[in-house]
């Protein structure tokens, strides 16, 4: 792919996830699979429409309101730690990213939802 007629931006901010690695579909998957170890029947089509991007807070109170279970208070933890595991297993940088980014001769910078543990295995 071929960048021109970028000469008036000054900086690109990119987003982490979906952009420069393909995270959100195996944070759907692992997400998908902790619910479900809890009963809760959610597919990654379910996650990615209303948990992708979402603080834990709002899906924490999603799943209160739509499915009436209150999550444990350690279950944050117990997905960030299986996500973590399978981010080092799975995680890819997205086709062809790395060529763009080799071609912009300009400030570039990334931005992301993710918690400090999982930008370091981005």
């Amino acid at each position: 792919m071929k960048i021109e007629n970028y000469e008036n931006i000054q900086l690109i901010i990119f987003d982490c996830d979906g952009v420069l690695v393909d995270s959100e579909t195996i944070s759907a998957k692992v997400i998908s699979m902790q619910f479900n170890k809890l009963g809760i029947e959610i597919d990654t089509q379910y996650v990615q429409k209303h948990f992708i991007g979402q603080s834990y807070l709002k899906v924490k109170s999603h799943v209160l309101k739509n499915f009436n279970i209150q999550l444990a208070d350690n279950f944050e933890e117990e997905y960030r730690e299986e996500l973590l595991k399978v981010f080092k297993k799975e995680l890819k940088i997205v086709p062809g990213i790395k060529d763009i980014l080799e071609q912009l001769n300009i400030k570039k910078c990334v931005a992301t939802s993710s918690s400090k543990q999982e930008l370091i295995v981005h």
